[in-house]
């Protein structure tokens, strides 16, 4: 597991904790390792937000591992 920092993100579900409500909340890598990569490097742009319109996942393995992980979770959850 890797435990990121807060971000100032603009998402309301952290209500439901701080109701006492149990939340999870994960980030799914859904950009081509390669762009991550060079994105990384000093001078290069950065990586577009989730909601900018020039994100653009690639779709295959990140529905494949968002259904694998989720599913895994679940399962943990209730002790299959």
């Amino acid at each position: 597991m890797l435990e990121r920092p807060p971000v100032l993100g603009g998402e309301d579900f952290s209500r439901y904790g701080r109701a006492g409500v149990p939340v999870f909340l994960y980030f799914l890598g859904t950009v081509a390792p390669e762009r991550v990569v060079l994105a990384a490097k000093e001078g290069n742009t950065p990586l577009p937000s989730l909601h900018s319109p020039f994100y653009a996942p690639v779709p295959e393995p990140s529905i494949r591992t968002g259904v694998l992980t989720m599913s895994m979770a679940v399962m943990n959850l209730v002790g299959k």
